[in-house]
């Protein structure tokens, strides 16, 4: 199995939820430049981002440079406004991005920014090309022992997989002549 870690990437150990690290890793059937785009894309954000299970973040805005701001807005399953903003700091398309993390409900709490860092490796996944992802969120204490929980692979990860798979069928499907 090909990984693309920086040095800076914590070790994947049980207790590293407890220390505030998640780290999720999944293949993709699509290519890392799709992938990539799923990532930084407002219209593709919106499409599948969600900052809980019950709180999509449908409108979102991206400034994808090394210095540039993100956010998405939406709200949660009560009707009360939801929020995550960043600031890129690495920008690598298609094999890294790294950015600040910040929620609204964290926000409420005093807690810092947390960071997260995206993996894109080049793969073959059922014969086609395809992405290993590998996505490390650290600082995060809340957010790494709920992915400890699911066994790895958090909500997030598994929402961007199936958005990045049906945008490749939808890529690779023949087009239909209509009289």
């Amino acid at each position: 199995m090909t990984r693309d870690h920086t040095p800076a990437d914590p070790p994947a150990d049980p207790a590293a939820a407890l220390r505030g690290v998640a780290r999720a890793e999944v293949e993709i059937a699509a290519p890392p430049d799709a992938v990539f785009d799923a990532l930084t894309d407002p219209a593709q954000l919106a499409a599948w981002c969600r900052a809980t299970p019950e709180a999509p973040l449908d409108a979102w805005r991206a400034d994808v440079r090394p210095g540039g701001r993100w956010e998405g807005a939406g709200t949660d399953a009560g009707g009360r406004p939801v929020r995550v903003a960043g600031t890129y700091d690495v920008v690598d398309p298609p094999r890294r991005l790294h950015t600040s993390w910040h929620t609204s409900w964290e926000a409420d709490d005093g807690a810092p920014p947390s960071s997260v860092r995206f993996a894109l490796v080049p793969t073959e996944v059922d014969g086609r090309p395809g992405t290993r992802l590998t996505v490390t969120h650290v600082g995060a204490p809340v957010v790494a022992q709920a992915v400890a929980r699911a066994g790895g692979a958090s909500f997030v990860v598994r929402h961007l997989r199936v958005a990045c798979v049906r945008a490749a069928r939808a890529a690779r499907a023949p087009f239909a002549l209509h009289r």
